[in-house]
This record gives structure tokens, sequence and C-alpha cells, in this order.
């Protein structure tokens, strides 16, 4: 022996949760080990093992004998990766075989039967003819502010000395100039009196600035055959040009009086006002056709042809859209820009149901659509807005740049608090799916192992925006939990400790069933109520609020209930033990590897006060393995075996394991044991779990290798 020290082994291990490091203590000691043979048959394998071990504790609880022969030997084969089959001679009186199954969770999964779409980018020459069109409306709205300028400039002189000249065309295309939203109507109708003289420039100027406003059309419509055309460009007849104001030289129109002479002729182009910012939303209406020698401005079709223009553009991206398995309101087109509000029910990132949504609209999109706004939500809640410019997806389709340069130029921003209606759905809206459904009790001493495995199904019911009920039910056809024996020795009030009994009784039950409003206080600020039977063993009612600076690593919540033990069938009944639980919660999900932390402070379910700190790590594959522990008032002597809560958390996502997208997780809590003291719900989904996947931080981490691909 190396010290004195090591003469004594110390074995009492009291109700453990301690941490000792007296290993290799003794009088006794021997040597252990073994070897693995790697066969020239591939991926087999032969094990030997030299055990010291007598078990003499084993052996003094009762006869039988635990060693024949201090040798073991063993034979592994993986015919499948990630699948190990096994047999084994363990002791010189024991067969064993065994089945494993393992995975890297930094390994990709195999290769996805459904692949994302590629970028599409716009045909070059069709995007050269827009910019032209938009220089063109450019020059031709500069020409015409200049002119509708100086003839407001003089309308009182024109007044003044011929009041029945406040009808001419000048005054007319001033006071048009002039128009704004509030008198629209009263402009129009100045206009449309007037349509035989000036046909181009009759109808007054909308405050285009404002979302969904276009350009008035003022020619028939089309045909409906010609409708359905997807934003192709419609030429129509050229409309006679815009006719500068007169001067005293020019001869007046018969039904008009003559202008005086202090009217000015066009003011040069240099002493035009700014160009606004919406030129580009008007260009495809005012713009020379490509083939015209006359250089003249064409009006596209009429609002009627628009709207079905629009329409139909809509029809077009919404099928491209769903056809990626994305929960999609709208499109909607306002101006040069395509809205669409996105909800993600097929994948395990939001990340990617955006990239789709992207990928869709630019193969979809008509060609004078600039931007894309997508706005991410969960449960109607908008967590995160992008506005992507065209022009750049057009890019990263060519290879002319990298998803990060993409990512560079598309601006994120908080959902606002209530999503812009893009539609009006009909509710309530209703889906359902039946899963198998598998159960566990682990490390009992009287067995490793109980299972239980059947059939749940799942039905969520959208009542409203925002308002969602939803529900959970399970039924067991194969399970062993008749044999568990342990029963209950806490002090404390039973929360958990008895969960024997509701594997037991609850083979067939209500896993959960719930009503719940979900609702945003500022872009933010995140909130919920929800009531029912909110998990396995527990029903109530509550809330919470969450906090989450959209451009910070930490966010914080707070969230209250009140709640009632369930019966242990799991079905509708109630049991006495009623309890106010609630915690305060600080996240931070560092920089580091993945890593995020959280500590949970408050009251539990049991009555206990104190705080859990948690830790986890998630990988690019989407597994996460995490750990977490329980510190709270009950001492350890009442709290029993394993003096506090501790754990271990792995999940597993069935995209990892399967070749095709799903949101749907494995989650494994593992315990040493259960007790009572620091516990809390279960079942009930916390508004950062909720929000984190459509958050800043987890899109900007997961672009690159979702938008590469």
């Amino acid at each position: 022996h190396l010290f004195n020290s090591f003469l004594t082994r110390n074995n009492v291990v009291g109700q453990g949760g301690s941490l000792h490091l007296d290993y290799f203590h003794g009088q006794n000691v021997a040597a252990f080990g073994g070897l693995e043979y790697s066969t020239p048959i591939r991926n087999l394998k032969l094990q030997f093992e030299y055990s010291s071990d007598a078990y003499t504790g084993e052996l003094a609880r009762g006869p039988g004998g635990y060693v024949s022969m201090p040798y073991n030997f063993g034979a592994s084969y993986r015919p499948y990766p990630g699948v190990e089959i096994g047999v084994s001679y363990m002791y010189g009186r024991e067969i064993g075989v065994h089945l494993a199954l393992f995975g890297d969770p930094t390994a990709e999964s195999n290769q996805r039967t459904d692949p994302q779409p590629a970028f599409t980018a716009r045909d070059p020459d069709v995007v050269e003819e827009l910019r032209k069109k938009q220089s063109y409306a450019v020059e031709q709205y500069s020409d015409a502010a200049a002119n509708i300028s100086g003839a407001s400039a003089n309308t009182a002189n024109v007044t003044s000395a011929n009041p029945d000249a406040a009808n001419g065309p000048a005054q007319k295309l001033a006071a048009a100039g002039n128009a704004s939203p509030d008198n629209a109507s009263a402009n129009a109708d100045v206009a449309d009196s007037d349509s035989d003289k000036d046909e181009s420039w009759r109808t007054h100027f909308y405050d285009l600035t404002q979302p969904g406003t276009r350009f008035p059309r003022q020619v028939a419509p089309a045909p409906a055959e010609q409708q359905a055309q997807t934003y192709q460009t419609q030429r129509l007849a050229p409309a006679p040009a815009a006719q500068p104001a007169q001067t005293a030289q020019a001869a007046p129109a018969a039904s008009e009086p003559a202008l005086p002479q202090t009217v000015p002729t066009k003011p040069p182009k240099t002493s035009a006002p700014a160009v606004p910012a919406f030129i580009a939303m008007i260009a495809p209406a005012l713009a020379p056709d490509a083939e015209d020698d006359d250089d003249q401005p064409i009006l596209a079709n009429s609002a009627a042809t628009d709207k079905a223009s629009d329409d139909a553009a809509i029809a077009v991206m919404s099928k491209a859209i769903t056809a990626q398995s994305v929960g999609i309101e709208g499109p909607t087109i306002v101006g040069n820009r395509v809205r669409v509000i996105v909800q993600n029910i097929g994948y395990l990132r939001d990340a990617e149901t955006i990239s789709r949504t992207l990928r869709a609209l630019s193969a979809s999109a008509p060609a004078h659509i600039e931007e894309f706004e997508i706005i991410s939500t969960v449960n109607s809640l908008p967590v995160t807005t992008l506005v992507v410019q065209r022009s750049e997806v057009d890019k990263l389709a060519n290879n002319e740049s990298s998803p990060i340069e993409l990512l560079h130029a598309t601006e994120l921003m908080p959902g606002q608090t209530v999503a812009p209606v893009l539609s009006k759905p009909d509710y309530p809206q209703f889906d359902w799916l039946v899963y198998p459904n598998m159960r566990q009790s682990l490390f009992d001493p009287n067995n490793p192992l109980f299972l239980s495995v059947g059939a749940e199904v799942s039905e969520n019911i959208s009542l409203a925006r925002g308002l969602a009920f939803g529900a959970n039910e399970f039924f067991s056809v194969y399970n062993t939990f008749g044999g568990i024996e342990r029963t209950s020795n806490s002090v404390l009030p039973h929360v958990r400790s008895d969960v024997a009994n509701y594997l037991k009784d609850g083979q067939e039950g209500i896993d959960n069933m719930v009503l719940g409003y979900y609702f945003k206080l500022n872009p933010e600020v995140f909130a919920r109520v929800t009531t029912g039977y909110i998990e396995q063993m527990f029903a109530g009612v509550g809330g919470e609020v969450y906090y989450r600076p959209f451009d910070k690593r930490w966010s914080i919540a707070a969230d209250f209930f009140g709640v009632q033990q369930r019966d242990y069938n799991e079905l509708f009944g109630l049991r006495p033990y009623k309890a106010f639980t609630g915690h305060v919660t600080m996240y931070y999900d560092s920089p580091w590897y993945g890593i995020d932390f959280a500590v949970h402070a408050g009251r539990y379910l049991a009555g206990d006060y104190g705080a859990t700190l948690e830790m986890s790590r998630t990988f690019s594959t989407g597994w996460s393995i995490g750990a977490w522990v329980t510190l709270t008032n009950v001492p350890f002597s009442r709290f029993g075996e394993g003096s506090f809560d501790k754990g271990i958390e792995i999940k597993i996502p069935l995209e990892w394991a399967i070749p095709v997208g799903s949101p749907s997780v494995f989650d494994l809590a593992l315990r040493p044991i259960q007790r009572d003291g620091g516990q809390r719900l279960a079942g009930d989904t916390q508004l950062y779990d909720l929000t984190k996947s459509s958050s800043m931080g987890d899109l900007t981490q997961q672009w690159d290798s979702v938008f590469g691909k």
C-alpha cells in the first residue's frame, strides 16, 4: 500500500449523494483487467476478462455461489452501424446475450430523403428590364413632380386673373399632385371629369409609402384567362404623354380659358424634388415598352386585373411553400415585398422551416418582388421577423455569395405583439396523430428495468389565434409494471415517490389535457395562461411571463401554478393533495460549444424552497445531453436515499434516426432514485423551450448549416 490510510475501507455509505474518493482501499487487494481482440472477420471482436472479486458480501446474504472461476469470455458483432449483438460466458456458471444501440451525437444522420430544394435565381435579363423600367419611372416622376410644382405655384395667379381657369388642366394636375388618402375620392372625381384631355396623369397620387397601396390603374380589366397569369409583363396600347403647363404662346384648348403668361414652362430636371422610396413599387406600372419607339409611358392593367394577378401569384407561392410541409398564413404582396407567416410543423429546427420557405419563394415569387418578409411564429406568437433582399438570394443561388453573407444582408427583428392578419383562418382547426408510446422505470434494485409498450393518440384544436386545446391519451399493449414491489417510505408529501402506483394503475389513461392561451405583452415579452390536466400526476391552473431580449444571450421567466394531485388511474379523478408552486428562472445561452445554463429558484411541489441548476449541450445534429442538481431547504435526512435530487437528461431527435424531417424528440430523464424533494411540474412546456428555435441566437447559430445545403 502507498499510505496507511489505504488499509482502512469505509463500508458506510449512508444515504448516498455525497462525493467519496476512498477507492481501492482495504487490506486485501488484487489485480483485475481484460483484453479485446479484433478478429480478421470485420466487426467481430472477442473478449477475455479476469476478475478478482470474490463477491464476499453477496455470498454472505445467501447460498448459491457467485464465482466458479474468475474468468469471463465474450464475443460481439456489429452487423450495422450503431447496432451490436453479443454473447458471454460469465464466472463459469452463466450465459448472457446482449443487444446494444449506440450513436455519435456529433455525427450527421443518414442522407435525408426529403432534401431542401435549391435556391432559384431570377433571369438576369428580366431583372435588368425591371431596373430599366424603374429608372424610367424615376425620370417620369421627376418631370411630373417638377411640372406639378410649377403649376401649383401659379394657381393663385391663374384663378385671380380668371376664376374660371381653376378648372383648367394645369390646375387639375396641381390639385392631383397635392392629393392625399383623405381627399382621394374628391381628387379622383376631378380627374375623371377630364379623362378625355389628360388620360396618363388624370388620377391622383396615393400615399404609396403606406403598405398595401398600389398605383391606380385606369385600363379596362384583362380577360379572365389573362388574369390567371402570374405577374407577367402585359403590354397595352400607349397612353398619351403628360402635357406640360401651357405657356402664353400655346394655343388654349377650346373648352378652357387661355392661361396667362405668368405660368412657367417645365423646369429643368435638376430642380426636381428628391424621388421617394416608393418608385420601385410603381416602376412596373410606368415604363416604356422595350420595343416601343415613341418612349411613352405605358399603364399596366386595371386595379381589378392587378388584384387578380396578385391572387394568382399568391396561389402559386402558397402551393410552393406548403409543398415543403410548412404551416403558413398568407402570403400577401405589399408593394414590392412578399410577406408570409410560417410555423414549424415538420422539422426539428425552425431555421429549416425558414430556409425552405425562402427557397420556395425564390422559385415562385413574381420577378418584380424585391424583398421577402418571413414571420416565424409559435402557437400564434410572432417570435422573429426576417426581411431578406431578393438580390442577395439571387447571388446565393448563383454561387456568388455564401449563407453567411446572406445572413449579414438579412434584417432580423423581434416579432411584433400581434402578427399581421394575412388571412382569416376558419376556426376551430383540428389535427391529430397516432404514434408509439413507451414508458420505463429504471434503477429499481429488484429489477433495473420495467417497461411498457403501447400507443398514444394526440389531438390539437386551435379555437382562435393563440387559444388552443390539446390532449394526449395512451394505452398499453404490453408492460411489466405489475412486478414493481417497492413502495414509498418518504416522510415528505408523496408528490413523485408514488410513481409506481401511476405506472401500475394507469395502463390506459390521459397523459395530459390542457387549454392554453398564448399572447405577447410587447415584442420581447411572451405570456401564457394554462389550465387542465397538466401532466401525469397533477392538474391545475397557472401562467408564465417570459422576457427574451432579442439580441441578448440571457432571458428571464416567472411562472406560478395552483395544482392538485391526480388519481393513480390517470383519468379525471383527483386526490386530496393540493400545492402552490412557482419559480423565477434565469436562462443563459452561452457562446461555448452550444452549452446552455438555467437556474430555477422558487417553491417546489412538496412545499420546499430552493434552486435547480441545469446545464446542457446541444450538438449540431440536434442531440442534447445535460444534467441538473436541486438543493432545497429539506435536510438530507428528511429527503431520504440520494440526499438531494439530481439526474441526467438525454434528448434524441427522431429526425436524427430516420431519413425524413420530424419535430419529435425522445426525451429521457435518468434519476438514480425518485424522491419527493425538489420536484417541479414535468409536463408543462416552458416558453423558453417553445421560442428558442426561432430566437435570434438559434437562427444565427444554425444558419450556415441549414442555408448551405
